[in-house]
């Protein structure tokens, strides 16, 4: 399991011995169940040591999450200085997954390096990439000559086959099956249990609904759902939970 040296700046530098010689302190954006979750697969399947949480003043509703301090994103730096920790931005799908873009992109204006959680229990070829703030859950396979982007949360038990590209701030979710040679544009969210077969195109901006079966190209910001999958007259950002 590695990833391309355009990449490795994200990982801590780990010794001959197996340890961290230079500790990768890590704070985790959000207070919700899927910032709860980051926290945990870091604890518990990472080299990474989670030390805050944060959020933006207007939702920092509390002080300590899973008994680490909770601080507002505006002042996150004077606490938390880039120069010494790392960020982990675990949003869903708010936006089309603008809202995770937009925050990735305030926290590189800050400094911040942003790193990825990939599962020791993935299956991964060597060749596999990968950029910055991605989660690799447990039981996800990737065939030979797989890249995705930066931005990109990829669910367990995904299966994504050989020589296919995702590009980046897409979501997808757990169970989903996205056949050799296809591609994913940015910016998109492919739901649960669905399947895209082999070779091809989901266009930018693509919402593919929960189980559906996409069997040719789609148009860009357009939503998808079905068994073939059919292009909806509905805007992406007029579903539940992304606008």
């Amino acid at each position: 399991m590695t990833i391309s040296e355009t990449d490795r700046s994200d990982l801590p530098d780990i010794g001959h011995d197996g340890t961290n010689k230079h500790a990768t302190d890590v704070i985790v954006f959000g207070l919700n169940q899927m910032s709860s979750q980051a926290w945990y697969l870091f604890t518990h399947d990472s080299p990474y040591r989670v030390v805050a949480f944060t959020v933006d003043a207007a939702f920092c509703d509390r002080t300590e999450l899973h008994g680490l301090p909770v601080v507002p994103f505006e002042t996150l730096s004077r606490v938390f200085p880039p120069e010494k920790f790392c960020i982990h931005l675990p949003i869903g799908w708010k936006g089309m997954n603008e809202l995770r873009a937009s925050k990735l992109a305030e926290s590189r204006m800050l400094g911040y390096k942003a790193i990825s959680y990939v599962s020791t229990r993935a299956n991964l070829w060597p060749d596999s990439t990968w950029g910055v703030n991605c989660e690799i859950h447990q039981g996800v396979d990737f065939g030979p000559f797989v890249s995705i982007g930066a931005n990109n949360l990829v669910f367990a038990n995904v299966g994504i086959g050989h020589h296919t590209a995702i590009g980046d701030d897409c979501y997808i979710g757990g169970r989903v099956s996205i056949c050799g040679g296809a591609e994913v544009g940015d910016r998109c969210v492919i739901a649960a249990s669905s399947v895209i077969l082999d070779g091809v195109k989901v266009a930018s901006g693509c919402f593919i609904a929960a189980g559906a079966l996409v069997t040719k190209d789609t148009e860009e910001n357009s939503v998808y759902f079905g068994r073939p999958a059919r292009k909806r007259k509905i805007s992406p950002f007029r579903l539940p939970g992304v606008s």
